[in-house]
């Protein structure tokens, strides 16, 4: 590590990347392909094999972006495209945070690591409960690794069960936090993680600077914090990080049942995220909201409540609605101010 003064040859998208990747330049990336673009491209390339080599978790939980019109209504509701340019970054990211905690540790240096520890138990359980009502098979393994998580998601890519088993595999995991006890990153399967790169918008990674600048003589602006000052700061900044994201996940509820509210009666697919002895919670394919439909509601037929199964079946006309199953439903009501 050094303090340097970097001077940026061009200002890209990750569209404009992914082209160039793809063999498609324009005036800025042409130039710059063969010094410049070709070479990280050739380090990501290296950094993934190495990452697919140690068995990570590697989660594909969709993102949405909620599109506005010129007056402020929402005009639609598109899932963000993850491109091959943005894990090219995430992965360049992740060796600079293994390499600042590496320094650190061998330092002795007291730092903030970002920590993932191991899944609870009754929580792996769970999901192997619901794994096999799907008659979906599980590694042969006691103790779950993030290659046997991962093995999960590859033997469900191309079927319906895809989301569903994504978002419950990432119910089943550790919450992330910051920690100056370091006890690794179980989802990237490394020992030595902590977050650096962004000291202008994380406090963690502002604390990973400083104790460089001190522990590496680096001039002015470093610091040597206590272990029990540490240890509030992280327990601090954690707890902060989880309110952010539950105001975001608050906020874009709230904002697509609003946009619903304007297309009530129409049919969407979905499909179902969960069973209970109230009703069935549906996720629609399209935007990613998620409804209701109680018991009562459900056609045709009176329905007996099979729990460990997770799913319903009609006394008379075996109709059998389950988790994970493809269904189309019609909307018949949104508030967004409930």
């Amino acid at each position: 590590f050094k303090r340097g003064l970097m001077k940026s040859r061009a200002r890209l998208t990750y569209t404009q990347v992914q082209e160039a990747i793809q063999g498609s330049y324009d005036q800025t990336t042409g130039p710059l392909w063969a010094e410049v673009l070709q070479p990280l491209y050739g380090a990501y390339c290296s950094l993934l094999k190495a990452r697919h080599k140690r068995g990570t978790l590697d989660l594909n939980i969709p993102e949405r972006k909620i599109i506005f019109n010129k007056s402020g209504q929402i005009a639609e509701i598109i899932e963000q495209e993850r491109l091959e340019s943005h894990q090219l970054i995430e992965e360049l990211m992740i060796a600079a945070n293994v390499c600042a905690a590496k320094t650190l540790t061998a330092k002795k240096f007291s730092t903030l690591f970002r920590v993932h520890d191991l899944p609870e138990a009754t929580r792996v359980e769970n999901l192997k409960t619901v794994l096999k009502s799907l008659k979906i098979q599980l590694p042969k393994a006691k103790t779950f690794n993030p290659g046997h998580f991962r093995t999960i998601l590859n033997t469900v890519q191309d079927s319906p069960y895809r989301q569903l088993i994504n978002d419950l595999v990432l119910r089943s995991q550790a919450q992330a936090n910051y920690s100056p006890h370091n006890v690794g990153h179980f989802g990237l399967s490394l020992t030595h993680y902590c977050h650096f790169t962004s000291p202008i918008r994380r406090y963690a990674d502002l604390i990973v600077h400083r104790g460089l600048i001190a522990t590496l003589g680096l001039g002015d602006g470093g610091q040597d914090y206590p272990l029990f000052i540490l240890e509030e700061i992280g327990h601090h900044i954690s707890q902060t990080e989880r309110r952010a994201a539950q105001a975001e996940r608050e906020v874009n509820d709230r904002l697509i049942t609003a946009f619903l509210e304007t297309h009530i009666g129409e049919v969407y697919h979905g499909s179902i995220v969960g069973v209970t002895g109230a009703g069935i919670f549906i996720s629609l394919n399209d935007n990613g909201a998620e409804g209701f439909i109680p018991k009562s509601r459900l056609p045709w037929d009176f329905y007996l409540y099979d729990e460990k199964n997770h799913k319903y079946i009609g006394r008379r006309t075996k109709t059998v609605y389950q988790l994970g199953q493809s269904v189309i439903v019609r909307l018949e009501a949104a508030d967004s101010m409930n």
